[in-house]
């Protein structure tokens, strides 16, 4: 907008009016994303303060959120979506998990960490 009033030798009032709302209304974007990366790092640090990492080794005792039932209302409201305890056969890493069960019978594909808690007998 800078170049526009440059190039233009003499602007009438109502140009020079427009190009600085212009001006101004870039001025406030500019501030408006300034405040916005502040407030999402802000909430990225709550975020970071309340989540924990879980870290599972092979052998772990473990309990999988049965996230099948947890949607399309296949369930009643106090039902418990943690499946019974399983044991960490293999650590594959990128928070994937081999699984298996009490009987030694293992899990055909590899579950997320994401849906892993820690059992505690």
């Amino acid at each position: 907008m800078k170049i526009l009033q440059d190039s233009y030798d003499e602007i009438d009032e109502f140009n020079k009016k427009k190009i600085n709302q212009i001006i101004e209304l870039n001025q406030d974007k500019e501030e408006v994303q300034h405040k916005l990366l502040q407030y999402q790092d802000k909430m990225k640090t709550l975020f970071d303060r309340k989540a924990r990492e879980r870290y599972f080794r092979q052998g772990d005792m473990v309990l999988i959120w049965d996230a099948r039932r947890e949607h399309n209302g296949k369930h009643a409201k106090f039902d418990n979506f943690w499946l019974a305890s399983f044991k960490i056969a293999e650590v594959k890493g990128n928070g994937n998990f081999i699984i298996q069960n009490m009987e030694g019978k293992f899990f055909s594909l590899t579950i997320n960490g994401q849906y892993l808690k820690h059992y505690i007998q």
